[in-house]
């Protein structure tokens, strides 16, 4: 069979069968249907599959179409991230509470100050663990922005499946993870701009200042100019101009940001963030399902080829063990004991931390831009991937601990229907 045949094989399975398992097999109600891609690709790629049957793996995935998976793959993050970048809004973090704005910064300042030192022990006990571009500070705020990840799209999903995204502790959970993915891509920005300034002599910071105006502010003045003032709800001629008008600033400011060395996907989310407000809804409601569904995917695939996850490696071990622990615990212990501390009871402020320490595809997005920027090495990459399943699959059954039975459920969720019917 030629390998463009092969590649139409790959697409069909890529797509289909992690949402046919999501779907039929019951999966729906363990993990979001992200957490089931990743895991796809991993079963897929060298981990699983090619230990199993390396000659069908070899079959299915040659060489000959790793090129056409990485530029599907390449196009599917750069419109994740520009998603991403319109689902960040400013709102959601500003409805918080005075008093619980530090329940929201102690999420990821407390797992991000654990992962900072876990990173920078491993980093001194065995310097292979960088990449080839970073130091040791480097390498440990990387490694510790990882730890302190929540995803704010699997977060949602988790919300809707458990049917709690209404409830006072859904959107209380949604408006911590909208501070957390504000706080996560500044520092990710933060990162890369200062390898970005290491290389070169330097060479590269100043074209940082003339994109950053470029993406802030040149691009919602583009935006608002072609699409003005209307907000387009319905399909037709405008809509498909604003749809194509906006991708391509996208890409635009994706090649931008990769030419300033912050690289394609930090550049694409600036992208989505830029977008006025009036164009947001549409253009998610057009591109969501697409990108998610069909072609990330394919980003996951790519991801599995590039994982090699080898448990009974000590090293390997070692840190998805500690990384794990540290994540849960930091994301966990940080929500739980400022949001005491703000007068939440335990239950409540445990099933918060629970719900954040999801972190699905984007550790798997963050990690990916960590290892294309040169910041960490193949092996931590792996690990770093095993910890973001293993945290996002134990979100929804710890929630549902520590919500316990009807009575306890209807005053930590704060739904007030419940506590009516059960009497409180």
């Amino acid at each position: 069979m030629s390998s463009v045949g092969v590649f139409v094989i790959d697409g069909a399975i890529l797509i289909a069968l992690p949402y046919l398992s999501w779907r039929y097999l019951g999966l729906r109600h363990i993990a979001p249907l992200a957490m089931i891609q990743i895991i796809g690709g991993l079963a897929l790629g060298p981990t699983v599959l090619g230990h199993i049957a390396p000659d069908f793996q070899h079959f299915l995935f040659p060489a000959a179409n790793l090129s056409r998976l990485n530029g599907v793959a390449t196009l599917a993050v750069v419109l994740f991230a520009f998603l991403t970048g319109m689902h960040l809004d400013g709102k959601m973090g500003r409805s918080l509470k005075r008093g619980t704005l530090g329940v929201a910064l102690s999420s990821f300042l407390v797992p991000l100050i654990l992962g900072v030192s876990l990173g920078y022990w491993l980093a001194q006990g065995d310097s292979s663990f960088l990449g080839p571009k970073a130091s040791h500070w480097e390498f440990a705020f990387g490694f510790g922005i990882c730890i302190a990840v929540t995803a704010l799209p699997v977060l949602a999903s988790l919300l809707r499946e458990m049917n709690i995204m209404h409830t006072e502790l859904g959107q209380q959970a949604l408006g911590y993870a909208a501070v957390n993915d504000a706080a996560l891509w500044a520092g990710v920005s933060v990162l890369l701009i200062a390898v970005a300034g290491a290389q070169d002599g330097g060479w590269h910071l100043a074209w940082i200042p003339l994109y950053l105006v470029f993406a802030l502010l040149v691009l919602p003045w583009l935006m608002r100019r072609i699409v003005g003032n209307r907000i387009v709800e319905e399909a037709g001629e405008e809509s498909d101009m604003m749809l194509i008008t906006a991708c391509g600033l996208a890409l635009v400011s994706s090649v931008a940001a990769e030419y300033a060395g912050l690289g394609y996907v930090l550049g694409a989310f600036l992208g989505g963030l830029a977008m006025p407000a009036s164009v947001r809804a549409p253009l998610i409601r057009r591109l969501d399902w697409p990108v998610t569904l069909l072609l990330m995917p394919f980003f996951f695939m790519v991801t599995g080829l590039r994982a090699q996850l080898d448990l009974f490696s000590p090293s390997m071990a070692m840190i998805v063990v500690t990384a794990t622990v540290v994540a849960m615990a930091g994301k966990i212990g940080g929500v739980a004991f400022s949001a005491r501390l703000a007068g939440s009871q335990w239950r409540r402020a445990l099933a918060l931390g629970s719900l954040l320490q999801s972190k699905g595809l984007m550790e798997v997005l963050v990690v990916t831009i960590l290892i294309d920027a040169g910041i960490v090495n193949s092996l931590v990459f792996s690990a770093l991937i095993f910890v973001a399943i293993v945290c996002t699959v134990a979100a929804m059954p710890l929630t549902r601990f520590f919500i316990g039975g009807a009575r306890t459920r209807a005053v930590v969720l704060g739904d007030r229907s419940l506590l009516a019917s059960t009497g409180r």
